[in-house]
């Protein structure tokens, strides 16, 4: 499946019991000073929202060089497929919790990774071509209050009836 036709997306959501209303793709080769969040309405074949995304802030990793990881303790996002299985978290209320589909992120639930949304995120515009790395994502995919609103959104509207799928790449 090619992650940015739309057409093969539904295509395969539909075959493997996914939600064909949306699906969202992080690029994360493209640098977080750019949008890298999307979300697609499947049924229409369009991007409804974009957002700046940071990567975790683990062991190696620099707001340039993003590096991925599945180990616990890495604060390191991990690539591929996921789903999200819950809203709301211990440390954030405002979140989606996701689960690992593939080899390279099965352990994301375990991991206690989420979208969530963090200040500088929210406060972002673009004027660099990076956003410092910080704490606020340790292997999560942070990204503006706005979008996680849309995210919860979805997962409200969406999820009840078959997962959403969710696509993190890398080159």
């Amino acid at each position: 499946m090619d992650c940015e036709n739309l057409a093969q997306v539904r295509d395969y959501c539909d075959r493997r019991g996914y939600s064909t209303d949306y699906y969202i793709l992080v690029d994360f080769s493209k640098p977080s000073g750019k949008k890298r969040f999307f979300i697609y309405d499947l049924q229409r074949g369009k991007r409804v929202m974009s957002s700046y995304c940071m990567h975790g802030s683990g062991k190696g990793n620099t707001a340039a060089q993003p590096k991925f990881s599945n180990n616990p303790g890495s604060g390191c996002t991990s690539l591929g497929r996921y789903v999200m299985i819950g809203k709301g978290g211990m440390k954030f209320k405002n979140c989606v919790r996701l689960r690992g589909l593939d080899k390279s992120n099965y352990l994301a639930e375990a991991r206690g990774i989420l979208i969530h949304s963090a200040g500088k995120v929210t406060r972002f515009s673009g004027e660099k071509e990076y956003i410092p790395l910080g704490t606020e994502s340790r292997g999560c995919f942070t990204v503006s209050r706005s979008c996680v609103e849309k995210v919860m959104q979805i997962y409200k509207e969406s999820s009840k009836r078959r997962p959403i799928l969710i696509y993190a790449k890398y080159k």
